[in-house]
């Protein structure tokens, strides 16, 4: 039987394609420069079909910006420019 406790901290790992939104990054930057505990926050992810309705929509709480990376360009590759992002959190809700 398992009884409700302490939760233990997730992550989640968001890659995107390349794109010229620098949002992410100077949100990075500036709370690193002036206070690293800002960076601390309620995050929303939302999926959007095709068309550009919402599908699905969650809500982590105190996310932390655990690792950005840009993408590995390589001359020789063909695959696509991808950045990526890992967030811990230490919670979830789904709300859409």
């Amino acid at each position: 039987m398992l009884l409700p406790g302490r939760r233990k901290p997730g992550s989640i790992t968001l890659k995107h394609g390349l794109t010229s939104d620098l949002s992410f990054w100077t949100w990075r930057e500036t709370t690193m420069k002036t206070n690293p505990l800002i960076l601390i926050a309620k995050i929303t992810i939302k999926m959007y079909d095709r068309a550009g309705s919402p599908k699905a929509t969650w809500e982590l709480y105190d996310g932390v910006l655990e690792k950005i990376a840009g993408p590995q360009l390589k001359a020789d590759s063909s695959d696509y420019a991808l950045e990526e992002m890992t967030i811990r959190y230490v919670g979830i809700n789904r709300i859409l």
